[in-house]
């Protein structure tokens, strides 16, 4: 295990670009934006239980979370769940392999985290019959169809911790996955602030009896998100490509840091890190 000696939100930006970078060199879809600011999600995400990972494919965001878990947490609490097969109508290209299985465990091998990943080579829906852990950091990117991705909510963020953070990825990417990140997120009170960062699409789970002080701001965000996923199934000729460009523009995504995260979450829940309560964690600028 690597020495833990990441404690404040400027080493968190250091940690998150490096290993972002670093995962370059595994096989993924994650771009080097996303996968920062995935570090920094694990990092500063507030509230107890593990960090449950819902699709690994070749294991790029999964050595991300194990490497974040070790340098600010001292130890890896990651839960990975892929049944590794192919193929599926949203699974990425295997050249015509059954399963990414030695790519997998290979990549994880090379990173040195292998043995900190408890992972589960099963579908997330047959996991989910006997979990019963608190999650504080959900991240889906499992089956990406509608059903998929609502199956994957349904079952797991009933456990989520309060103030805990779930995230999706291929927002406005797939019709699928942008339409119950609104519908069941953005437009649910059960959350609080939220927003998209590349293609990942993230929110708070807030804490009972807490003021909604953000319902506005996520009733906007999914009007846009749901006008683009209206857009992108409507077909695919040049011009309903163009559109979907400009509407996604108009959803603001840019890359966030830790500071600019942890200045909008919810700063009633401590960010632990190895030495304690994460330095300066609570600043609201």
């Amino acid at each position: 295990m690597m020495t833990t000696t990441v404690t404040n939100q400027d080493e968190v930006d250091s940690l998150a670009e490096r290993l972002a970078t670093e995962s370059q060199g595994y096989a993924g879809h994650l771009t080097e934006r996303e996968g920062a600011f995935l570090a920094v999600l694990a990092a500063h995400g507030p509230g107890e239980g593990v960090v449950l990972e819902i699709g690994s494919f070749k294991g790029r965001s999964t050595i991300i979370l194990a490497r974040v878990e070790q340098e600010t947490k001292g130890r890896s609490n990651v839960v990975a769940v892929d049944p590794l097969t192919s193929p599926s109508v949203t699974d990425p290209s295997l050249d015509g392999a059954a399963s990414c299985r030695d790519v997998f465990f290979g990549n994880l091998e090379r990173a040195g985290v292998r043995e900190s990943i408890e992972f589960h080579e099963c579908t997330a829906h047959k996991l989910s019959l006997d979990w019963v852990r608190s999650i504080r950091l959900l991240w889906i990117d499992g089956d990406h169809t509608y059903d998929g991705v609502t199956s994957d909510f349904v079952d797991f963020s009933p456990h989520l911790a309060p103030g805990g953070i779930i995230a999706f990825h291929d927002v406005m990417h797939c019709a699928g996955v942008t339409r119950v990140f609104a519908e069941r997120v953005l437009r649910s009170g059960s959350f609080g602030v939220a927003g998209v960062v590349g293609s990942i699409g993230w929110a708070q789970l807030r804490v009972r009896g807490s003021v909604d002080a953000h319902a506005r701001d996520r009733f906007r965000l999914a009007d846009r998100l749901e006008h683009h996923a209206a857009v992108v199934e409507s077909g695919d000729s040049r011009r309903k490509k163009a559109f979907a460009k400009l509407l996604r523009w108009r959803v603001p995504h840019d890359a966030m840091t830790a500071q600019e995260f942890v200045s909008k979450i919810d700063p009633g829940i401590p960010v632990q890190f190895a030495g304690g309560v994460a330095s300066g964690s609570r600043t609201r600028s």
